[in-house]
């Protein structure tokens, strides 16, 4: 009888030893060891380097266990199943990740399905409110950053020193451009401030952005503010905004464009004109902000591929130059590499030609991430577009740029969060203002 017992524990116990065995086997295979996280968006810990000092002082072998822990087989798979376990404590739609400011009551409510769809620009519903409704059936803590349900949203912060900052630098570059060129400014909403009720955001201390548009653009002088709020206000029941990232879409670039056009005097392009391309399985720049990560739905990036005979060249910070589409096929690309589809991300200078245009003008545009996906829709009113990154380049001046391209109009293009950043206005001043003595001179 105790042999069979002892027979019975031995069979039962095989099939977990195994198992056991397998995944240690597994996790010591190097090759199948991950190098970079898509999620969290960042490169993953590297086995530590050797050495006497490191192994006395007991460093590689703390090290060592980091990398081990860091990388282990299937690690994204595990974490998955991981964070759906922890839901099954209590299910909630909402989470708040980042510092915590204030309480208050949300209702979820359905984020649009990602289209390619844009609604004619003359019938758009100003009296039906299409964005996320609040209410008072959830008890939620605002931070940094909100996830409900399947999408996720940075919080709006207005700062007064920053925005003034940032209007007197546009109000010197229209002094700089006078007589020569005219200049725009197209500052982007945030997804919080176009999605949400303004009452709503009121109520948990999130700024109006609308206000705040109009607060730097009333500073402005000969300078025109392009009201991109008034572009996407009513539009958002549409997919203007990505789930998983802080960008607006292109199709919100679009509204944008088309009401820069209606400011600049110029006819804008119709969208149909335009080839579609899109790129599933984006995992935006919020992603890796979210515990709930397996709640949140991958976006959809959806491109727009100009007409015409187009050149686009990337000129880098080490003065080395070379051509791409305007649109790069991003099919292959990582899940966190989508929105680099728009003329190949964030580069210090490019010039795009539009060789097939029958105007023989040209712009310059100074901007941050928001205007990759702008820009595109600009060959169609341009024969010749400047993009120039404020945080990378440091060749030439504003003053010298126009100069040496002949620029009819100079736009600025950059998130309203982003624009008050001290960061940001000390970049642009290095545009706008005096040459950098520390970089060196490019022929672009």
């Amino acid at each position: 009888m105790n042999n069979e017992n002892g027979k019975t524990k031995y069979l039962f116990s095989v099939p977990f030893f195994l198992v056991l065995a397998a995944l240690t086997v597994v996790a010591w295979l190097l090759p199948l060891r991950p190098t970079q996280s898509a999620d969290e968006k960042r490169d993953l810990a590297v086995f530590p380097e050797f050495s006497v000092e490191a192994l006395v002082g007991g460093e590689w072998f703390s090290d060592i266990d980091t990398w081990f822990s860091d990388t282990f087989t299937f690690r994204e798979a595990w974490l998955s199943v991981s964070e759906f376990v922890q839901t099954l404590y209590g299910h909630s739609k909402v989470g708040i990740y980042g510092g915590l400011s204030v309480s208050d009551t949300v209702r979820p409510t359905a984020t649009p399905t990602p289209t390619e769809e844009i609604s004619p620009w003359d019938k758009v519903d100003t009296d039906t409110w299409h964005g996320n409704v609040v209410g008072d059936d959830d008890f939620v803590q605002f931070g940094t950053v909100l996830q409900i349900d399947d999408a996720c949203y940075e919080f709006f912060y207005f700062y007064r020193d920053g925005a003034d900052t940032f209007a007197g630098l546009v109000n010197k570059a229209a002094e700089i451009a006078d007589g020569r060129a005219r200049v725009y400014t197209v500052l982007a909403p945030t997804a919080i401030g176009i999605m949400f009720e303004p009452e709503y955001l009121e109520e948990i201390g999130c700024p109006s952005e609308e206000e705040s548009l109009d607060y730097i653009y009333g500073q402005l002088k000969s300078a025109k503010g392009v009201d991109t709020y008034e572009a996407l206000r009513y539009r958002n029941g549409e997919y203007i905004y990505f789930r998983t990232d802080h960008h607006w879409t292109a199709q919100a670039a679009y509204y944008a464009y088309r009401q820069f056009c209606n400011t600049a005097g110029y006819t804008p392009a119709d969208l149909n004109s335009f080839t579609k391309k899109s790129f599933d399985g984006y995992k935006g720049s919020l992603w890796s902000y979210a515990n709930r990560s397996h709640s949140l739905t991958p976006d959809t990036v959806y491109a727009f591929v100009p007409p015409g005979d187009i050149d686009t060249v990337i000129t880098t910070s080490e003065g080395a130059t070379y051509g791409i589409d305007i649109i790069c096929d991003m099919t292959n690309a990582s899940a966190g590499l989508k929105y680099l589809c728009f003329i190949s991300g964030d580069n210090p200078f490019t010039h795009i030609t539009n060789n097939s245009s029958k105007t023989e003008k040209n712009c310059l545009v100074i901007k941050d991430s928001f205007g990759n996906c702008f820009v595109p829709y600009l060959t169609q009113n341009y024969k010749n577009i400047y993009v120039i990154d404020y945080r990378s380049y440091r060749d030439m001046t504003l003053d010298e740029l126009i100069d040496a391209y002949g620029i009819d109009d100079v736009i600025f293009v950059n998130s309203i969060a982003v624009a008050q950043a001290d960061v940001t206005t000390s970049n642009i001043a290095k545009v706008v203002g005096e040459k950098n003595e520390n970089s060196a001179d490019d022929d672009n």
